[in-house]
């Protein structure tokens, strides 16, 4: 809430008073051209007027024949919702957020007790497997995803459970066909010794997914997850 004000005058002859409506809204102008600014600034659809007063004054010159008239308009302006622009930016940020929190596939609960290589402890990889296997039950297609890749991390890499890449596969298409490209991405890093027809398979469907890891070319995200990436 911002203080608005505004006055118009004019000299006058006897009789006076038959102008005030003229010279509020001239007053009436200065006090919206405040607010629109103040608008402006806030970044707001509109504002709204409170607490207006509206003043006349007049000042005598001669003998009351003669003399100024002035009329008063003094307030407070108060910013409502946001402008177009400002919506927009909003939307973009929250779009911007989502897709940060998609892309984001090692968000759910059970990656916390893995730690880089061999250092998760049996007792970590039992409680990253259950829950995993708790939260790819999930009705939370995202949650489900990132629950489905840390299963098959965990059979592609022997932790907590017996190697076994074809399982890992299963859970990563799986998380594929959730529409998360990393799944993929992860599968065509099992093949890339062994079968560079299913590699190249795995990372087309990998870029072509909804949520695939960001970046493009070599050094894009499927191609980091296929082990491929940098130098």
């Amino acid at each position: 809430m911002q203080k608005v004000y505004g006055v118009a005058c004019d000299s006058f002859t006897w009789p006076y008073g038959k102008n005030d409506e003229a010279l509020k809204s001239r007053a009436m102008e200065s006090v919206n051209a405040q607010a629109q600014a103040i608008v402006s600034a806030a970044d707001a659809k509109e504002a709204e007027l409170a607490n207006v007063n509206i003043t006349k004054n007049i000042w005598p010159w001669f003998w009351g024949l003669m003399g100024q008239k002035c009329v008063q308009i003094d307030g407070y302006a108060i910013p409502k919702g946001l402008s177009a622009a400002a919506e927009a930016r909003k939307k973009a940020a929250e779009e911007a957020a989502e897709e940060a929190r998609q892309a984001n596939t090692h968000s759910c609960e059970g990656w916390k007790y893995l730690a880089m290589g061999s250092s998760t402890t049996k007792e970590d990889a039992q409680k990253a497997l259950e829950t995993f296997t708790r939260d790819s039950k999930s009705t939370d297609p995202h949650t489900q995803a990132c629950a489905l890749e840390g299963l098959g991390f965990l059979y592609q890499y022997g932790l907590g459970v017996k190697q076994d890449k074809t399982k890992a596969i299963q859970f990563y298409e799986q998380e594929g066909k959730l529409g998360y490209g990393i799944g993929y991405g992860n599968i065509a890093g099992i093949f890339q010794d062994s079968d560079e027809k299913k590699m190249s398979y795995y990372l087309d469907l990998c870029n072509q997914a909804p949520h695939k890891p960001g970046g493009n070319g070599r050094d894009g995200g499927c191609a980091l997850a296929a082990g491929l990436g940098g130098d």
